[in-house]
């Protein structure tokens, strides 16, 4: 039974590797890293089930059945506590895979908006210069008229 605990805490401990630098993150291999720690977890917990029913077996062959049901459901706990750490490894990477997802998610959206931003004060220019020259022909054509109606009173005038 010690044995069995040796062995499921070293497939759980290499799957705590330290967090890289975020710049560093190499996010499909994140991805695939999950997958495999799920893989792993899956694979443990056959092995349990496995292990259990063997030690099960030979439990009620042997004298002091209580003792060795016992030893064998503490190495059983050990082994789920094993393949819990697995399990919340691959989800801490999904979360941490979510949060960059909705991360890239945000800065795509905040880059459309300054990209609105920029064409509405294109725009906003445009509209400007439009009426401006619509302004300057109004008062283009307002003195024109005014020259036009003044000529017209001095030939009266005249």
């Amino acid at each position: 039974m010690k044995q069995l605990i040796a062995v499921f805490a070293l497939l759980a401990f290499p799957a705590t590797a330290q967090e890289p630098a975020k710049a560093d993150v190499d996010w499909e291999q994140l991805r695939t890293q999950a997958a495999e720690l799920r893989g792993r977890a899956k694979q443990m917990r056959f092995q349990a089930d496995k292990t259990q029913a063997e030690a099960d077996k030979l439990c009620r062959e042997k004298l002091l059945v209580s003792s060795c049901l016992d030893d064998a459901k503490k190495a059983r706990q050990e082994a789920e506590r094993a393949i819990r750490r697995v399990e919340l490894e691959a989800v801490d990477i999904d979360r941490r895979l979510r949060v960059h997802e909705h991360e890239l998610k945000l800065e795509r959206r905040a880059e459309k908006d300054r990209e609105r931003e920029i064409k509405a004060t294109e725009r906003a220019e445009e509209i400007r210069a439009e009426d401006e020259k619509r302004r300057l022909k109004n008062e283009k054509r307002t003195a024109e008229e005014e020259r036009r109606r003044q000529k017209a009173q001095r030939q009266q005038a005249n």
